[in-house]
């Protein structure tokens, strides 16, 4: 809800399928941040068809990609890729959700690493500044 209803970085996402965003983002953040320690962990990308109760949004056609092919031909509504900015704001709101939901400053400080290293795969409009 907080990037949806932020006007600066939203359009990035508004033809997004954002149930199969959010099972790919589960994914990847599990597989940077915990290794092997949770069931979905080291699956990102590698999607397989299976019986119920199978991750929505993503399937054998359907694998989850890299950051850099998943975010190369992203624009907002003037037509300009992924800034810094852009990048920041949607970290800042991850930071606010995992307050929200009590997740502790050491797991939101391993995820930033995880996430911080992606920077330059998904800015693409200066990616250096990364």
């Amino acid at each position: 809800p907080l990037v949806v209803s932020d006007a600066t970085i939203n359009s990035f996402f508004a033809t997004a399928d954002l149930v199969r965003l959010k099972t790919c983002l589960v994914r990847q953040v599990a597989g940077a941040t915990v290794g092997g320690a949770l069931p979905v962990a080291g699956i990102y990308g590698k999607e397989v068809d299976a019986p119920a109760p199978a991750d929505p949004g993503v399937g054998a056609a359907k694998p989850c990609i890299d950051m850099l092919t998943s975010h190369k031909d992203l624009l907002d509504g003037m037509g300009v890729g992924i800034e810094k900015a852009d990048f920041d704001a949607l970290v800042g709101h991850l930071f606010t959700a995992m307050t929200n939901k009590g997740v502790t400053p050491e797991d939101q400080n391993a995820i930033a690493g995880a996430l911080g290293p992606m920077c330059a795969d998904i800015v693409t409009v200066d990616p250096d500044k990364c």
